[in-house]
């Protein structure tokens, strides 16, 4: 399940951008995520998934919603804007 969900996210780059989108734009509607405790998970996704344990399915959840969102919201950042 982990190894699965780590192949399917971004580069981390991808990441740190898209999530950046949601808290700026998108946490108004979203308040239930804080940012330093996404932070730390998306941290551990991509450097030890295995330590998240039995919270993992959640966790990975919480990380694709965060950043689908945060793709909606991408376009609002573009220096052609």
């Amino acid at each position: 399940m982990v190894s699965g969900s780590i192949s399917s996210l971004p580069p981390r780059s991808v990441a740190n951008f898209l999530a950046h989108c949601f808290f700026k734009y998108a946490k108004a509607n979203y308040f239930t995520v804080e940012v330093e405790w996404f932070e730390a998970q998306l941290s551990i996704a991509y450097t030890d998934a295995s330590t998240l344990g039995a919270t993992a399915a959640s966790t990975f959840c919480i990380i694709y919603a965060v950043l689908a969102i945060g793709t909606q919201y991408a376009y609002l950042e573009s220096s052609a804007g």
